[in-house]
């Protein structure tokens, strides 16, 4: 299971940020400490746990629910993660909008060199998954 954490922000109301999209498309649960669609996402569909952001009693009970869990129960986690009830959460849309991005990552917003290698790196690590050879 993996962490994704967003700030309690009006943005986060209203969108499933691509690390979310990423982890549930390559069969991971997600603990997601999120508002809005996010935690709804991941709760609705099974593939996950979720808290709201800033409630730490939350947070708590879904560790210690995680942390029960069987083997069998993550594995099916995973398997919902990828399932029907997940195609609102368009994978290679999200890898193509990654490549496109690339070089802002790489050169920065405002044209200044900007090597990000942690960014770089997760970009060919993805694009090494999911391009075929």
């Amino acid at each position: 299971m993996s962490l994704v954490s967003l700030a309690d922000e009006p943005v986060f109301q209203i969108t499933i940020p691509s690390k979310t999209q990423f982890l549930l498309s390559a069969g991971i649960p997600v603990l997601a400490v999120a508002p809005g669609e996010v935690g709804a996402l991941v709760e609705s569909a099974g593939a996950g746990l979720a808290a709201p952001p800033g409630d730490p009693a939350a947070l708590a009970r879904a560790l210690t629910k995680a942390a029960a869990m069987s083997d069998q129960d993550l594995q099916a986690m995973a398997t919902r993660a990828t399932g029907p009830s997940m195609a609102v959460v368009d994978f290679f849309a999200s890898v193509a909008f990654m490549v496109a991005f690339l070089p802002v990552v790489l050169r920065g917003f405002d044209g200044l060199p900007c090597v990000r290698p942690q960014a770089l790196r997760a970009a060919v690590l993805l694009l090494r998954r999911v391009v075929p050879r």
